[in-house]
């Protein structure tokens, strides 16, 4: 259990700086790499916010299944 859990530290982190670093490759100055920041993190709340209807829209909907 424990090494499952180092490796999914491990690569949580590979992950987070692979990303971070592809953000920064594409900035040209720390303004632009703020711009791309703010609008990454507009996409993810989007996304989740598209995730957590769909959530509760199947949850409302095995609700209603189980108690009919």
């Amino acid at each position: 259990m424990k090494q499952l859990t180092k490796f999914t530290s491990f690569l949580t982190a590979a992950v987070f700086t692979f990303v971070s670093g592809q953000i920064v490759a594409q900035a040209t100055s720390l303004s632009n790499l703020l711009d791309l920041v703010e609008q990454d993190r507009v996409a993810e709340s989007e996304e989740y916010q598209a995730r957590l209807s769909d959530f509760e829209s199947k949850l409302r909907a095995s609700k209603r299944y189980r108690y009919h």
